[in-house]
């Protein structure tokens, strides 16, 4: 696995008090040393603007990048700006283009982006909820215009919707957006009637919603719809933490043969049409540390039997998911529950 992030994402600074705060990301960045210490660690090149145009509007990305001015800028209620905050946003993108690159290469079957600014909530032409550039959605463009693929599934994990995300591809056949997240909540979008082109699946969890009902949501309707997307099989990645992205592309067993430091020619392949399988995942550093062991188990990262085979097909994902238990559960009460960093400003839509 590779890891891909950069110095200038802790610098990105919204503000004093603000949850969505460098602090996340260092602690992250100290776990992921302390646990894999043998981990390649890649530096995020920035992400050229033409690559962020494939997926938000001129005006946004001139706004960003643009617009002069010193200490903060506030975009909306949630969302600010510190004068290195644009530099952070191209390589919070520019690492996800570089997974990708990698990955198509054959440099490695999967890799990981540890960046923010975060990006799920940013539309088309809207910065919104913490997040300025939509890195995801970049990566998965570039994964279709840069690649050629024609199966690209960004599996999000986050207890809010991916408005973003969806709203970018929901009218992209090529591009699959499938989400589990709490309603109601911010951005008060993700209802299961909401399907795109037949390329978007929501599955709702209620408030205090534990892991059987997360399992279940995975299992009966979110899996599924990633396995028809596919057609084949597709990469599930459990929730890690905030700011971090998996991509992961399936490796069947009729992949064709390549040689050394050669990259294999899905063209040549006959009716192979690869799927990256992405999570964009907003959990506190507490349930990181209580769910990594098992998530990196079911990622293929610690178990053998996965590394031989690169990636899981579906039904092992399932299985591994329904013997799954560490996943954190959601908040019963406001008294008991720990307050997760990103919370406090996302409140529900009356």
């Amino acid at each position: 696995m590779l890891l891909y992030t950069h110095p200038a994402c802790l610098s990105h600074d919204p503000g004093a008090g603000h949850p969505e705060c460098p602090a996340r990301l260092e602690a992250v960045l100290h776990a992921l040393r302390a646990t894999f210490p043998a981990l390649p660690w890649r530096e995020a090149p920035r992400a050229s603007r033409d690559a962020v145009l494939r997926v938000h509007a001129r005006a946004l990305v001139a706004d960003v990048l643009d617009t002069p001015f010193e200490g903060h800028r506030r975009l909306d209620e949630d969302t600010a700006m510190s004068v290195d905050s644009p530099e952070a946003a191209l390589r919070a993108a520019g690492a996800g283009i570089a997974a990708v690159d990698a990955v198509m290469a054959g440099e490695s079957s999967h890799a990981f982006c540890a960046v923010r600014p975060p990006g799920h909530h940013a539309t088309g032409d809207t910065a919104m909820g913490f997040c300025l550039f939509n890195a995801v959605a970049v990566a998965a463009a570039h994964a279709v215009h840069a690649h050629g693929l024609e199966r690209v599934a960004i599996a999000d994990f986050d207890v809010h919707h991916g408005n973003g995300s969806q709203d970018i591809f929901a009218n992209e056949p090529r591009v699959m957006y499938a989400s589990s997240h709490q309603m109601p909540l911010y951005p008060d979008s993700g209802r299961p009637e909401e399907r795109g082109v037949g390329n978007i699946a929501n599955a709702p969890l209620a408030p205090g919603a534990g892991s059987e009902a997360f399992r279940a949501a995975w299992s009966r309707t979110l899996l599924p719809a990633l396995e028809a997307f596919s057609g084949r099989s597709c990469c599930w990645c459990p929730p890690v933490s905030m700011a971090t992205g998996w991509i992961r592309w399936p490796t069947w067993s009729s992949r064709p043969k390549t040689t050394a430091g050669s990259a294999p020619n899905w063209r040549r392949w006959p009716g192979a049409t690869p799927a990256a399988a992405w999570c964009r995942c907003s959990r506190a550093v507490t349930a990181w540390r209580r769910c990594a062991p098992a998530a990196w188990r079911i990622c293929g990262v610690l178990a053998p039997e996965r590394k031989a085979s690169r990636v899981a097909p579906i039904g092992a994902l399932r299985q591994a998911s329904a013997s799954f238990s560490g996943n954190p559960r959601a908040p019963s009460s406001p008294s008991t529950a720990p307050r997760l960093p990103g919370h406090g400003l996302h409140r529900p839509r009356p």
